[in-house]
């Protein structure tokens, strides 16, 4: 399972995750959306295979406030060998056009130790998003794969 963590105020993020989890279950991945204020306080990481976050951007390119509890819980977590994607909505009125996603990359780069693959919205998903959309769920398919191989090979080579 695929858990699709949300912060959305005006629905825009809340429509993009789900048009991502339907291209998910089209190409058969069971995906699960949670809004970020009903995240557990501690994620069984056993149960699901990745975590996709979704989030507005706040300001300047601010992560929103609501999110920073959630993440504080995530970064105590081991994430290894859990694959983590990003996407979300912005305006590019702002300076930093969806800058929170930017951030997010930054940290969940740090936690997990690979590139999270990334997708960046103008306002509410549009028709001419679609193949985005599709490109973005591809791209995140292809990176689970590779953080549990290289997962796989590593606890191999521990047990050698």
């Amino acid at each position: 399972m695929i858990a699709v963590l949300v912060q959305s105020m005006s629905g825009n993020t809340d429509e993009l995750a789900d048009l991502i989890i339907q291209k998910l279950h089209e190409r058969g991945w069971y995906a699960e959306k949670t809004a970020v204020r009903d995240l557990p306080d501690e994620l069984d990481l056993h149960q699901i295979e990745g975590i996709l976050f979704g989030t507005y951007t706040w300001g300047n390119g601010e992560i929103p406030r609501h999110m920073k509890p959630a993440l504080d819980r995530i970064k105590s977590q081991d994430l290894t060998a859990t694959p983590c994607g990003i996407f979300g909505t912005g305006d590019s009125f702002y300076p930093h056009f969806c800058g929170a996603v930017d951030r997010l990359r930054s940290l969940l780069k740090l936690v997990t130790g690979a590139e999270p693959p990334v997708l960046k919205v103008e306002l509410l998903p549009q028709p001419d998003d679609e193949e985005r959309i599709a490109s973005f769920v591809q791209a995140y398919m292809e990176h689970v794969e590779s953080v549990k191989q290289s997962h796989f090979q590593k606890r191999q080579e521990l047990t050698r």
